[in-house]
């Protein structure tokens, strides 16, 4: 009996080599510059190869698999520029529509606890510091003033 579909399915199969052969060459091409650090430390990361990388990386999720109607992908992922932002320091909450249970809700919500703690040392911290800075730059202005 012949297959009505397969020269759709013959075409499909062929482009999704050519898509699988372009990532590999965009692979190869974002590979052959590497960057390197001169003191030991990290190297500089340019925000052109963080653009580049994370395209490599949709493209990447998309032949795997695949994309919905509005062209989203289903996996989500950020690249963190570590020379410049500190890491995300958060969990992933479950969607709670999927909680089956009321200890699946109390997970959830704690994680949304630590998630809320981590966020508030953060800006803790950083209101701690400006406080400092604020306070030294106003004695700072004084000792000028009387100095005048």
């Amino acid at each position: 009996m012949l297959d009505p579909y397969k020269e759709k399915k013959q075409s499909i199969e062929k482009n999704k080599k050519s898509d699988i052969n372009k990532v590999l060459s965009a692979i190869s091409s974002f590979s052959e510059t590497k960057s390197i650090s001169g003191d030991g430390g990290w190297p500089i990361v340019k925000d052109k190869d963080l653009i580049t990388l994370s395209d490599i990386f949709r493209r990447i999720i998309k032949l795997k698999f695949g994309k919905d109607s509005d062209g989203d992908i289903p996996v989500e992922f950020r690249l963190i520029d570590r020379t410049r932002y500190n890491s995300m320091g958060f969990f992933q909450l479950p969607y709670s529509h999927y909680a089956e249970s009321v200890e699946d809700m109390m997970k959830i919500t704690h994680l949304a606890e630590v998630n809320l703690n981590m966020a508030h040392a953060t800006f803790d911290n950083m209101w701690r510091l400006l406080q400092f800075e604020v306070k030294a730059e106003k004695e700072k202005s004084k000792g000028e003033e009387k100095g005048a």
